[in-house]
């Protein structure tokens, strides 16, 4: 009850102020003429400061001039504006359709062509030179002396790398590009010499000492142990219920299977003899209902039979104790 006093007492300047402007607006109607009278204030204002604004900035009004003079003379010039794009421009807008822009993936094919050489490269580990040799035959020697010969420095606007080397430095470059005559010419000689020596395409075997010593870098620079034993473990952790379920299942399927393979081999041998060739024309008489004439033929099929189901019976043996383990 307190808390609503003290907000009633808070808020009642306010609403006293709203309630006695609403009884004089009831009784002079002085709302439309002060609404009136801030939009002309409003207007004079902006117009005002305008003015001032243009008086204060008045070459904005030559500029403005000029670039209306420059849109009339384009609008009149019956070349048309097209003359001004480059032919690649006016090609792609007068001989382009959207089928060019889904078709013509030669970019991504020319990317992948020129670069994929070079993920070979880097999947490479430096003990085998006949693969980088390979590798290396195949690629633009551009690339391969952009990807491992340059450095970042050299990426540098040129200026940027006068100021970022030492004086010392920048001298004894000086004095070796000059050589020991100090003449023009060998001086030219120098620089063309070193040039070409950068231009080389760097030797299988210096590509191979520098993977491996990439390589080395980069095993040293892990701290942490391989991921995929600790996955395979907890994995294991995980399935050990099923395993063992699994291992119970392929338990009985081995028993089966090994007694069908020794019942086979029994049937084999009883069906060449007399005893199993009787006992086949018993059954056969059975299931029939009538006699049956005992034949060697079927009684060596039989036998075959039996022989395939041992070795069937093998051989799922086998599988069921490979997946046990």
């Amino acid at each position: 009850g307190g808390q609503e006093q003290m907000t009633a007492k808070a808020t009642d300047p306010l609403a006293e102020c709203v309630a006695l402007l609403r009884r004089v607006e009831g009784e002079f109607h002085f709302a439309l003429p002060l609404r009136l009278l801030g939009g002309v204030l409003l207007v004079s204002g902006s117009c005002w400061a305008f003015t001032r604004f243009v008086v204060a900035n008045s070459f904005l009004l030559v500029i403005l001039a000029g670039l209306g003079c420059l849109a009339l003379s384009v609008l009149a010039d019956p070349r048309g504006l097209i003359r001004f794009l480059p032919e690649e421009a006016q090609d792609f807008l007068f001989n382009g359709r959207i089928f060019d822009i889904l078709h013509d993936d030669t970019p991504v094919v020319n990317a992948i062509r020129k670069w994929g050489p070079v993920q070979l490269l880097l999947a490479q580990d430096g003990t085998q030179a006949e693969p980088i040799q390979h590798l290396v035959q195949n690629m633009e020697p551009e690339v391969l002396r952009l990807v491992l010969c340059r450095s970042f420095f050299s990426f540098l606007p040129g200026p940027l790398r006068l100021l970022m080397l030492p004086s010392e430095q920048l001298s004894s470059e000086a004095l070796e590009a000059k050589g020991s005559n100090g003449d023009a010419k060998e001086t030219t000689m120098a620089k063309v010499a070193t040039t070409a020596e950068m231009e080389e395409v760097p030797s299988v075997e210096w590509i191979q000492n520098f993977l491996q010593v990439r390589n080395q870098k980069k095993q040293e620079k892990i701290k942490y142990p391989e991921l995929m034993p600790l996955v395979t473990s907890t994995l294991g952790l995980q399935l050990a219920p099923f395993m063992a379920y699994g291992r119970s299942f392929f338990r009985w399927v081995q028993f089966v299977a090994f007694t069908s393979g020794i019942a086979s081999l029994l049937s084999a041998g009883l069906m060449f003899h007399d005893t199993g060739r009787y006992a086949l024309q018993r059954a056969a008489s059975g299931l029939l209902q009538r006699s049956v004439v005992p034949d060697a033929r079927w009684s060596k099929v039989a036998a075959a039979v039996s022989l395939f189901s041992a070795g069937g019976a093998i051989v799922v043996s086998i599988v069921c104790e490979r997946c046990k383990r």
